[in-house]
């Protein structure tokens, strides 16, 4: 109904099909290596970010609904 959502939505949605198989393969990529934190209880906040957030595609999506 709400038209306004519908476009900047269906571009996301055309994003993330297109680049399905990158992410899939990013996200893959950073399995099973160790990641340097900066700490355990205390984690470096820009480390920890980066660790979680390990494909660049899917970033550049996830930013531009900013």
């Amino acid at each position: 109904e709400d038209q306004e959502l519908k476009v900047r939505f269906s571009k996301i949605a055309r994003d993330l099909s297109e680049k399905e198989t990158m992410i899939i393969e990013e996200l893959n990529a950073a399995q099973g290596q160790s990641v340097d934190i900066g700490g355990y209880f205390l984690p470096d906040d820009e480390k920890a970010s980066q660790a979680m957030r390990p494909s660049p595609s899917l970033n550049g999506i996830i930013e531009s609904l900013n």
